[in-house]
């Protein structure tokens, strides 16, 4: 039995090699960013016509990209702040986000994303709860080349926050779907999104609600 898994485990990880090995490998490229945001209110002093800093935030991010045909990775980390100087309502956060991308024939992409989020402030909100929340989501989409000119693309989206406070915790859906078509120089599209809130667990108080999108355009364009 030992053996056996032991040739079935080697077997797999030789595939695996193989599978890895074929693929057309590019060098990660790292972006490394830092933003700056500074706010400002004026002076209510009629007689004083200068502005008074308010608020400051930092942002710092990673992304880091790696291809290898027909797959695209990608993945980013990003830390915020922002200060209030003249107010309450201090937060930061720290974000991660991946996404997979794989390209299958030549009328075929799919698309994988998982990512979370976890936000804290200092002070509660004006009902004296926390505003701290951690967020999961994942988010499966597909565009497919129907024929030639026309184009469907969907996507579903799920995401499960999950505050402090428990009355507050919710999970969201959101599907989409859009089809482009173009036939000769008009470009016609419709598209439809359809966003689904609903309380998560027993404690929370969170009332449960959906919105629905729609919205169609046609564009001429003679120069194609």
């Amino acid at each position: 039995m030992k053996k056996d898994a032991v040739f079935f485990g080697a077997l797999a990880l030789f595939f695996s090699c193989s599978a890895a090995a074929a693929l057309d490998w590019k060098l990660p490229v790292f972006t490394l960013r830092h933003e700056i945001s500074g706010g400002t209110i004026e002076n209510p002093d009629p007689d004083e016509d200068i502005l008074i800093p308010s608020s400051l935030r930092n942002t710092a991010s990673l992304h880091i990209k790696q291809a290898a045909h027909p797959l695209v990775f990608d993945l980013t980390v990003r830390y915020s702040a922002k200060e209030y100087l003249l107010q309450s309502g201090d937060y930061s956060y720290v974000t991660l986000d991946q996404n997979t991308k794989l390209s299958l024939f030549d009328f075929l992409d799919l698309g994988l994303a998982f990512g979370g989020k976890w936000a804290y402030s200092p002070e509660p909100d004006s009902d004296g709860l926390s505003k701290d929340y951690t967020a999961f989501k994942t988010r499966g989409e597909a565009e497919i080349d129907l024929f030639k000119g026309t184009t469907l693309d969907i996507g579903i989206t799920a995401e499960y926050d999950l505050y402090s406070a428990e009355v507050k915790t919710r999970q969201l859906y959101t599907a989409g779907a859009g089809l482009t078509s173009r036939l000769g120089e008009w470009l016609i599209s419709g598209r439809y999104r359809g966003v689904f809130r609903l309380p998560l667990g027993d404690s929370s108080a969170v009332g449960s609600s959906y919105l629905n999108e729609g919205s169609f355009s046609l564009q001429w364009d003679p120069n194609r």
